[in-house]
């Protein structure tokens, strides 16, 4: 049997719920907005040898299989004008497979490597110059993807709801279809508020033209959503505003299903071309005065740029002023869930691990050789003498 070696990060079962054909697809440039008709599915969202291990593809191909078999099961139901029943297990699966299509594209690892390149730059200065590693992003995205299969637990109390969209205008999708985003929070710029247990968290991904799944923080958030698992959308501005997330969190490519949609997609790429965001994290280190050895490296993935204003779903966002760091929920029935899914995912994390314990040693050395630069940096600024009083 011939080894895999164009990786698929996006599965091709996906993308099919977004074409006629099942084969081709529609897609616009996200750099250009160059409208593309007919691309093959099968050479859309791959990179060579992205998973390294053919081993690792297939782990990850029967994770899809399972997660593609509930995606069908919930399709089916909202084809019939159903709620989708989902027992303690298939929920589980959601979470994890929404988790896992966010974690398992190459954005990860690209963001990786660049933090990483950020601390070692600033930590020897012109050193770095001479002695840069040369990480493959590849492994941290493996590794974000290998986090996924358990850490899907820390999403696992955010609230269910399914989108219809009745309007003539279609759900798009893309190469990172999964949006994290947070209205409640879309004041706080010094820190993140993406994390898996942020108060306000709101995921949004789009199963096909016509349906979406939302994960939202009902605590935070108002609306008529509340009062129904199914939202019918009849508004093309609801739909529009979803549709802009995924224009704007796609790395690439656009992806829609019609051919007369094309008019559509050419107007709200043009709408926002000018303010597409750089899909770039924000980084910083800091020190503490008043402690020399305290060190914090901030490194986080800023929020799309996109007031999320929707007529079913809203909030009063939160004054940065009046901001402090909270979970969103206990972690303690959280880490439950994460001990167990460990155990039922064991294998799968074991044939990952097998090719990430190289990288690990690099990694770690590398992260040792860029504390100890800070310690004497921080050191260093703390024995500089006070500054003469003037008064």
């Amino acid at each position: 049997m011939a080894e895999k070696k164009n990786h698929h990060y996006v599965p091709r079962y996906y993308l099919r719920r977004f074409s006629i054909t099942k084969k081709s697809i529609n897609l616009v440039l996200r750099k250009s907005g160059d409208v593309l008709h007919s691309c093959s599915i099968k050479h859309q969202c791959k990179q060579a040898l992205l998973y390294i291990d053919a081993d690792v593809e297939n782990c990850f191909g029967s994770i899809e299989t399972c997660h593609c078999s509930l995606f069908t099961k919930i399709i089916a139901a909202l084809d019939m004008g159903s709620t989708p029943s989902l027992d303690d297990a298939s929920k589980t699966t959601l979470y994890q497979a929404i988790l896992f299509q966010r974690l398992r594209v190459p954005k990860r690892g690209q963001q990786a490597v660049s933090d990483f390149h950020k601390l070692y730059k600033t930590a020897l200065g012109e050193a770095y110059k001479h002695s840069s590693p040369q990480e493959d992003p590849r492994h941290f995205t493996l590794s974000s993807a290998a986090r996924s299969l358990t850490d899907f637990c820390y999403i696992s109390d955010l609230s269910i709801r399914y989108l219809i969209n009745t309007t003539c205008y279609p759900f798009i999708t893309s190469d990172n279809p999964v949006v994290f985003i947070n209205h409640y929070l879309e004041n706080i710029k010094h820190r993140g508020v993406l994390g898996l247990t942020t108060p306000g968290l709101i995921v949004v991904y789009p199963i096909s033209p016509k349906y979406a799944i939302l994960l939202v923080d009902t605590a935070k958030y108002e609306g008529s959503y509340k009062d129904k698992n199914i939202v019918h959308l009849d508004c093309k501005n609801d739909v529009s505003k979803i549709n802009v997330l995924q224009l704007q969190n796609a790395g690439e490519c656009i992806y829609f299903q019609g051919d007369s949609d094309a008019d559509y997609l050419r107007k709200l790429w043009h709408a926002h071309s000018n303010n597409l965001s750089a899909n770039e994290s924000n980084f910083s280190i800091l020190t503490n005065a008043q402690e020399a050895n305290d060190v914090l490296m901030l490194s986080f993935e800023r929020q799309l740029p996109v007031l999320l204003r929707l007529s079913f779903l809203y909030c009063s966002p939160l004054n940065e002023r009046a901001y402090q760091f909270t979970r969103r929920c206990s972690l303690t029935e959280a880490d439950k869930i994460h001990r167990k899914v460990s155990g039922d995912f064991r294998l799968s994390i074991e044939v990952i691990e097998k090719h990430l314990q190289n990288q690990n040693v690099v990694v770690n050395s590398l992260a040792k050789q860029v504390a100890e630069s800070l310690r004497q940096l921080t050191r260093s600024e703390a024995r500089q003498p006070a500054p003469a009083s003037t008064g």
